[in-house]
């Protein structure tokens, strides 16, 4: 019995899949509700300055037409009372600063919660990973392969499927290798047939801007979640975030593994032009204007004419055979 026992206590210890796919729906979860955070507190932040605002100027057009009740029945004095009325329009623009100040740190307060809380999840999915590789073999695997093999990894089906994958979906906030590690986990058969893991559910995403969202960004300034993150290809490091308006232009030099990142637009040309020769930690990013198309023609240059050598005549005459 105790046999048993042991058997199925270690079933359930060893069973990896659930608990990374419990990790990555609730990683998938976080992720959600902390961008509704972001957007909460900035259409929050714009109801609060627009609506104190409003409020601001109401006072200030009734105090400037003297439309105000009078306060004579408090302040004899006639100075005094005009100061007491005169106080909110100078001190109203200060109120309704401190005012957005309070609901922003309200929110940051959450959001940097809900941030720890993530990065901690984040922390435990990439440890069960590292675990399962060493259970696995996997680093004494792979050296083996790259040890005996003839054919080269980065050649096989696998490693380019692995290598490509990430390019799907570079404009999404994803984490760069600690957190991509778990599908290279599938590498070799002895891994697949060890821990079958089921990929992830695309997560959720956060509530659809409205109208007053896009009033809050030219208020506010554009949002980070607006932008696009620049992964690199080969080393899947971040490398920051652009807008999305230059996001399929832009083309960099990963600073850490020193590889040429091209365009979006340069990947559907089929073009890959190499970088100028750059140290391994100077990032460099260049973002390509779109080319018109009469620029093109400009380049191939005018239709060359062929020039042709004078042909002489054909004479009408025939020669005749005297003899």
């Amino acid at each position: 019995m105790s046999f048993l026992f042991a058997f199925f206590r270690k079933n359930k210890e060893d069973d990896y899949e659930t608990i990374l796919a419990s990790l990555a729906a609730d990683i998938q979860k976080r992720q959600t509700k902390l961008a509704d955070i972001r957007l909460r507190e900035r259409r929050s932040t714009l109801f609060v300055t627009l609506y104190t605002f409003i409020a601001w100027v109401v006072y200030v057009a009734l105090w400037y037409t003297g439309a105000l009740p009078s306060l004579a029945g408090y302040y004899r004095n006639f100075r005094v009372e005009k100061a007491v009325k005169g106080l909110p329009v100078v001190v109203g623009p200060i109120i309704i600063l401190f005012i957005r100040r309070i609901v922003q740190i309200w929110y940051t307060r959450k959001g940097d919660a809900e941030e720890k809380t993530l990065q901690k999840l984040m922390k435990e999915q990439r440890t069960k990973v590292e675990e399962i590789k060493k259970k696995t073999n996997y680093y004494s695997t792979r050296e083996l392969l790259q040890r005996y093999d003839e054919n080269s990894p980065a050649s096989s089906p696998l490693r380019q499927r692995i290598v490509v994958q990430p390019q799907g979906t570079p404009g999404t906030p994803t984490r760069p290798s600690n957190g991509g590690t778990g599908s290279a986990v599938l590498n070799t058969p002895q891994n697949q047939a060890a821990v079958p893991i089921s990929p992830p559910q695309p997560p959720l995403g956060p509530s659809r801007k409205q109208w007053y969202d896009k009033l809050a960004d030219a208020v506010l300034g554009d949002d980070d979640q607006a932008r696009f993150a620049l992964i690199c290809e080969q080393c899947f490091a971040h490398n920051g975030l652009v807008k999305e308006s230059v996001w399929e232009e832009t083309q960099y030099v990963c600073p850490k593994c020193n590889h040429f990142n091209p365009s979006r637009r340069s990947n559907k040309q089929g073009i890959r032009a190499p970088p100028q020769a750059v140290g391994p930690r100077s990032p460099v990013m260049q973002v390509i204007p779109p080319t018109p198309p009469h620029v093109h023609q400009e380049r191939q240059g005018p239709p060359t004419q062929e020039r042709s050598e004078p042909v002489e005549p054909e004479s009408n005459l025939m020669e005749v055979d005297q003899s």
